[in-house]
């Protein structure tokens, strides 16, 4: 039994000692491109000379009690570099953010943080010497919270915007472009916490603008290209997004919204890996800890075919140009059934909403539910609340086209045979002959 004991003891420790070891804190160089990394625990810097071949670089000097709350198991979420020494680098699930002069070896902590855990994943990017952070997992939820690192109060604070964006910011395609001061964010995970709940990723796809603070709904992803699998990653490069999936490599242009494909690419990245791009060169460090792969990619977009846009139903110059004659046209419109209700009794109870919305459909003959929620005038409301203000307006409109006219049901909903996500409505056949008489 005593032997026993000693045995599990020893294991224990061994375990432990084991444990201790790997903790490191590690970040891609970009002079070398090569890999560094601290260790904590012996207060050691040591740099890549090799793929795969080590070697102890210098003593790194810090207070141990940085490293209070720093789990055994933990990993570099992002680091960013400054002036000719300085690295910045932050924990994945933490707030905890670090700063490491490379002249003076000498590391810092600079946050005061305490809460942690609601962040894993999230999305951070440096904008004019400042750290954001968008999104992330934590808690059983995925989360769309933006914040930046405030350095004089030493803790993250919210990066507040005037209207909302996309619901979760968790996988998908996220990043921060810095030429267009622009985050992109769409194809976001999310789970609903229900006995029937299911984790899915979001069809829409947003900008937000960092000098007017306001997100934009560029469009619907396209649903003809099916180019991601949650398990993987997807890299943004500075100008593409880089997803590879199980058969291909997909590069996506958001500023040109344009994307190519590339299936002569044999590679299949893991999540786990580590990408780093210097000027046209992408490198790709993989898991094992064993490999390394580069590529230029301008090559790979030679050899790469444009399949089509990464969204649509987008607001175009010419869409904003017919919503502007469809304006001028309404107050025409309304005069003229307006002198129609008078002659027409049984058309007295059509409220003025639910004419704008009736000629809608004459000029238009269907209505996506965009289109529906900007006649209703609740495109700047909530998912849920439009999703009501359309079901009640339709109910009751489809009772008086009843009544008027003996149509039943004259208002109709379709859903797209190939995406069962997009909807429309239209006017049940032979309706809009009687209103174009009667109006």
């Amino acid at each position: 039994m005593k032997k026993y004991l000693l045995c599990s003891l020893l294991a224990c420790l061994l375990s432990l000692n084991l444990l201790a070891q790997i903790r490191h804190f590690e970040w891609i160089d970009p002079a070398t491109t090569r890999r560094v990394k601290i260790k904590p625990d012996t207060h050691e810097l040591w740099k890549e000379v090799q793929f795969g071949e080590w070697v102890k670089s210098n003593s790194v000097q810090f207070d141990d009690n940085i490293l209070d709350g720093l789990p055994q198991d933990f990993a570099v979420h992002s680091a960013f570099f400054s002036g000719d020494s300085l690295v910045t680098f932050t924990v994945n699930g933490l707030g905890n953010v670090y700063v490491f002069d490379t002249k003076k070896m000498i590391l810092e902590r600079l946050d005061h943080c305490f809460y942690k855990g609601y962040n894993f994943g999230s999305f951070e990017f440096m904008r004019k010497d400042t750290l954001f952070s968008f999104g992330g997992y934590g808690f059983w939820n995925f989360n769309n919270t933006q914040t930046f690192f405030d350095k004089k109060n030493k803790e993250w604070t919210p990066c507040r915007s005037k209207n909302f964006g996309p619901k979760s910011i968790k996988a998908g395609i996220n990043a921060y472009d810095a030429k267009k001061d622009v985050f992109y964010s769409g194809w976001n995970l999310d789970e609903d916490l229900l006995i029937d709940g299911e984790r899915k990723s979001s069809s829409s796809f947003y900008s937000f603008d960092f000098k007017t603070k306001e997100w934009t709904r560029l469009g619907e992803l396209n649903a003809a290209i099916r180019f991601f699998n949650n398990e993987l990653d997807v890299y943004w490069s500075g100008t593409y997004f880089m997803g590879w999936s199980t058969k291909e490599l997909y590069l996506i242009d958001p500023r040109k919204n344009k994307v190519y494909t590339n299936k002569e690419i044999k590679n299949v990245f893991d999540v786990a890996g580590k990408f780093y791009t210097k000027g046209d060169t992408l490198f790709y460090f993989a898991s094992n800890g064993h490999s390394v792969v580069t590529y230029s990619v301008k090559k790979l977009l030679q050899d790469s075919e444009y399949v089509g846009p990464l969204y649509t139903n987008g607001m175009s110059t010419s869409d904003y140009v017919g919503i502007g004659l469809g304006i001028l046209l309404l107050g025409g419109i309304g005069i003229f059934l307006t002198i129609q209700h008078i002659k027409r009794k049984k058309n007295d109870f059509f409220t003025g909403q639910e004419k704008d919305l009736l000629i809608a459909f004459l000029q238009l003959g269907s209505l996506t539910t965009i289109a529906m929620n900007e006649v209703l005038g609740t495109h700047l409301k909530g998912l849920d609340n439009q999703r009501r203000i359309r079901s009640i307006a339709i109910k009751q409109l489809n009772k008086k086209l009843l009544a008027a006219y003996g149509v039943h049901k004259g208002i109709e909903k379709h859903t797209d045979v190939n995406d069962k996500r997009l909807t429309s409505y239209c006017l049940r056949k032979g309706l809009a002959e009687k209103l174009e008489i009667n109006r």
